[in-house]
């Protein structure tokens, strides 16, 4: 049976069957020696990223008990980062197989790691057997295995992930969703979608020749607008997007202006837009409507203009009231409600993890859901957990509100509102506070906060 514990450093020994490794190591300091020599200088830039931020909240050890001493365990998945960590504690350890610069790059990681605070203990599953973990180990490092696997992204997804991050999509990244949002794909194009080459895409509408052709002009704040009607702009962006995904254009044909040139040539004139159909003013490329030249209804009424849904400038969207009865808390609710996440989004993200904080310190002292030393000692996830609990139960939230607040109150980093995110606003001084996130985060919360506050 399998058992999560947080396992001493010093309990953890290195696999001497680790797949990375040749046969015939003895000791532990030969299996640190053969891992540095297999992957020295990425171990040695995994470790340098633990000092500076800590372990992955996403990913712990797997192991399994020792076969001589019960109490120490073997490492059969996070073999690197154990690694990383011992060298980190004990540069001399590594210093026989790292060149003079490596040993220099360890020495200044040891320095921020201590003073930044040693790790101490590391989050791990303890399998009782190797062949038990085994089929998770497998999925980690043998690719997607058809979804079973880590999928991992491409160029386009990683795009995706910054837009969302900075609330801003780059030109390539708008060409290639008002595709997928708009044109009529064929199941052979739409399943290939993921492997457009985002930088070869980027090549295309970067080029203002290009531009001019499919009819879309780029702005100074980085969005497109488009020249023509939807269904005209769609031509060229969709032959594009189409041929990008089958591979029907490579970066040999497109690498110069004047490659690019000619690849437009191949374009047929229905495959472009029709100029007799100009808008009047150019549109965004992406949520709103289209207002071409003359209209484009047979009855000569002018099609209307819609706007699409802008995005609140603040955290707290206006159709939120809560009835705070505690005074600082209802004063920050106030602020938050005024700051603009445009110009203070490290302030807002600092006061929303207090708001958090205190709104359930406040739920669990009034309805003693903890007490004592379990109430002092307990950290703010399991206090929302222990909340989420307590409201489902007596229905201030549905299941799957409840079942939201509880997955915040993981350690998945990636969540825009999960607890170890707010964490991270606060200690971490590479972690950005982005507008978008920060929406997302407080739209996730919100009926917990209206649960909380009534």
């Amino acid at each position: 049976m399998t058992e999560f514990r947080d396992i001493p450093i010093t309990s953890l020994l290195l696999d001497h069957e680790n797949p990375r490794l040749a046969e015939g190591q003895i000791t532990q300091l030969d299996t640190l020696h053969a891992v540095l020599r297999a992957e020295g200088p990425k171990t040695l830039v995994l470790a340098e990223c633990i000092a500076e931020e800590g372990l992955s909240p996403i990913d712990r050890l797997l192991v399994m008990p020792d076969a001589a001493e019960s109490e120490r365990f073997v490492v059969l998945e996070g073999n690197r980062r154990v690694t990383a960590l011992k060298m980190l504690a004990e540069p001399t350890l590594a210093e026989p197989v790292l060149t003079h610069p490596e040993k220099r790059r360890l020495a200044a990681a040891s320095v921020l790691y201590r003073r930044r605070g040693e790790i101490e203990r590391v989050p791990s599953v303890v399998f009782p057997t190797r062949d038990e973990a085994n089929p998770w180990i497998e999925r980690r490092h043998r690719g997607d295995q058809g979804g079973v696997g880590v999928v991992r992204w491409g160029a386009t997804e990683a795009a995706r992930f910054d837009a969302r991050r900075s609330g801003k999509r780059a030109p390539e990244l708008q060409v290639l969703d008002f595709v997928t949002l708009h044109a009529k794909l064929d199941a052979a194009t739409r399943d290939k979608l993921h492997e457009v080459s985002i930088t070869n895409l980027k090549r295309l509408i970067r080029d203002s020749a290009v531009r001019g052709a499919l009819g879309v002009q780029l702005r100074e704040d980085g969005s497109l607008a488009r020249m023509y009607p939807v269904d005209e702009v769609l031509k060229g962006l969709t032959r594009i997007v189409r041929d990008l995904a089958h591979e029907h254009v490579r970066v040999k044909e497109i690498y110069t202006a004047t490659d690019r040139t000619n690849y437009l040539k191949r374009f047929k004139r229905a495959e472009l837009p029709d100029k007799a159909k100009a808008l009047a003013e150019p549109q965004p490329l992406i949520g709103e409507g289209e207002a071409p030249v003359g209209g484009d209804r047979t009855d000569g009424r002018k099609k209307r203009t819609t706007t699409g849904t802008k995005a609140r400038s603040t955290l707290i969207p206006g159709t939120c009231h809560l009835n705070i009865a505690v005074p600082r808390l209802a004063d920050i609710y106030r602020e938050l409600r005024r700051l603009k996440l445009e110009d203070y989004p490290n302030a807002v993200a600092v006061l929303m993890r207090v708001f958090l904080e205190l709104s359930i310190d406040e739920v669990v002292s009034t309805e003693q859901l903890m007490v004592g030393e379990e109430y002092k000692n307990a950290k703010l996830s399991k206090k929302m957990q222990r909340v989420a609990d307590h409201l489902a139960a007596n229905q201030g939230l549905s299941g799957k509100q409840a079942q939201a607040v509880r997955k915040a109150a993981s350690n998945q980093t990636l969540l825009h509102a999960s607890v170890t995110t707010f964490h991270a606003y606060v200690h971490n001084q590479y972690t950005p506070a982005s507008p978008a996130d920060l929406r997302a985060a407080w739209d996730t919360l919100q009926p917990l906060f209206e649960a909380v506050w009534k």
